[in-house]
């Protein structure tokens, strides 16, 4: 919390839809921010809605997102290895 200390003007609300309707809801007024993962951004050619970028220093991220990006690269043991 010391690294943040707005957290606790903070109002966490469910926010769901696809990252297209999410950025919609944050236009039209419905929220202040959301958190997107960056990888699906690039992947969607969408980076231009990317107004900042948390450091690992800050938050690390989920198990799952650093496992799929190693997914889709091939390894030297063979495509198949995991």
């Amino acid at each position: 919390m010391a690294r943040l200390p707005f957290l606790w003007l903070l109002q966490v609300v469910n926010f769901r839809g696809n990252v297209q309707t999410r950025i919609r809801k944050l236009q039209e007024g419905d929220c202040q921010a959301t958190l997107l993962a960056l990888a699906g951004l690039k992947r969607l050619d969408m980076t231009e809605h990317i107004t900042r970028t948390i450091p690992i220093e800050e938050m690390l991220p989920a198990v799952s997102q650093v496992r799929a990006t190693r997914a889709h690269e091939p390894s030297a043991a063979g495509k198949h290895a995991c």
